[in-house]
């Protein structure tokens, strides 16, 4: 016989000797339970005198008929409990039934009452969270216009901005294509997303000027060529996000969360970046032309080409940020803190970087033409090759410890 037919014949053997042993375990455990709990089994039953074996007897049976009952109760509760959840799930699918009919209405108001119905439903049902938020966007992408219509509407119709209430105060999973909210390509124009939960949700291309998203958590969303001039994202959490192409202009971003944001290429000019954190974002050919980013932390921030002339970076940290070709011209870095920056040939024209930390700083061929340095840090700079032409150093420059 080969070694595999032995082994097959091995384990026959160790599943025959499992079986038996676990029989004589459970006929032991089940003596020890009999003689436990039915008097009559147990030994020396035939030496006790009638009236003691009377009263034995009784109590016996009294504890079967409770043992039954309890089971029988036990059973009827099950039952009930089966039932319970069937006449649920009947409910249930009857309110989606209606919903659904409500939202397929003329009527707007008939339309955001379908939306409300839902909601009610995630309510008192959480685990439909996620179809529900399938059909709202579902609802969404049929009702919202398509970015590019012909006249589009200045604000969200009511049952279009009724259901993006809804959708963000849901907490939905991931779908099968790997975004749980698919908001791309639309109109929402005005939208108000205050506080929406929009995580790894897809805005592509989605127009939202002038929308409210204060709050808005928006980690690792996709906001590649998304229009959001003017809209209000303060203190909102873009951690991740890739902004990549978006219009920001004008936009509100003060104590935003943007740390690994991607924003390459995108266009921040005269954007409101007061207090945002933006550790290790990504800005290569950004433009931020005006953009006020007073205290903002931009510690390790890839800026390379980035456009910041006229922008506000009053005590903005910067501290191992690559600004390399970056145009800071007529900039304001007072008091911003640039210690071991990479600036090599960046346009530092007329920029006021009085009481700036520039400690090892390299300024390789950077313009510094009539830039105010005036109670600058600059020990360790590095400045072969830098213009220096008109540079104000009125005033000790202080070399700090």
């Amino acid at each position: 016989m080969t070694r595999r037919g032995w082994g097959g014949v091995g384990r026959r053997w160790v599943w025959a000797g499992g079986v038996g042993v676990a029989a004589v375990v459970v006929g032991l455990w089940g003596s020890m339970v009999l003689h436990a709990v039915v008097p009559m089994s147990r030994p020396g039953w035939d030496r006790l005198d009638d009236a003691t074996r009377a009263q034995a007897e009784g109590q016996f049976r009294l504890a079967a008929i409770q043992g039954l009952a309890a089971l029988g109760a036990g059973l009827a509760l099950l039952y009930t409990a089966r039932n319970f959840r069937l006449n649920r799930r009947g409910q249930v699918t009857e309110r989606f039934t209606n919903a659904l009919e409500r939202l397929g209405s003329d009527h707007p108001y008939v339309r955001s009452g379908g939306v409300f119905a839902l909601e009610q439903i995630v309510q008192d049902a959480p685990e439909q969270t996620d179809h529900i938020a399938r059909i709202l966007v579902a609802f969404l992408r049929d009702r919202a216009p398509a970015v590019g219509v012909t006249d589009p509407p200045d604000h969200p119709d009511p049952d279009v901005q009724t259901a993006l209430t809804t959708l963000a105060l849901l907490r939905p999973t991931a779908t099968a294509t790997g975004s749980r909210v698919n908001l791309s390509g639309l109109h929402l124009r005005k939208a108000d997303l205050t506080d929406a939960d929009l995580f790894d949700a897809n805005l592509f291309c989605a127009n939202l000027t002038d929308a409210h998203l204060r709050g808005a958590v928006a980690i690792n969303a996709n906001l590649i060529d998304a229009n959001l001039g003017g809209a209000d994202l303060t203190s909102a959490n873009l951690t991740g996000a890739d902004l990549s192409g978006a219009d920001l202009s004008r936009a509100d971003l003060s104590h935003a969360n943007l740390i690994g944001a991607c924003l390459r290429s995108a266009d921040l000019c005269g954007a409101h970046l007061i207090g945002a954190s933006l550790p290790n974002a990504r800005l290569r050919k950004a433009k931020l032309t005006g953009a006020h980013l007073t205290s903002a932390d931009l510690t390790g921030a890839n800026l390379p080409a980035v456009n910041l002339a006229g922008a506000n970076l009053t005590d903005a940290k910067l501290p191992g940020a690559n600004l390399t070709d970056a145009d800071l011209s007529g900039a304001n870095l007072s008091g911003a803190n640039l210690t071991d920056a990479k600036l090599p040939g960046a346009n530092l024209n007329r920029a006021n970087l009085r009481g700036a930390d520039l400690r090892n700083v390299d300024l390789a061929g950077v313009d510094l033409t009539g830039a105010d340095l005036r109670g600058a840090d600059l020990a360790g700079a590095k400045l072969p090759g830098a213009n220096l032409r008109n540079m104000h150093l009125n005033g000790p420059v202080v070399n700090r410890p």
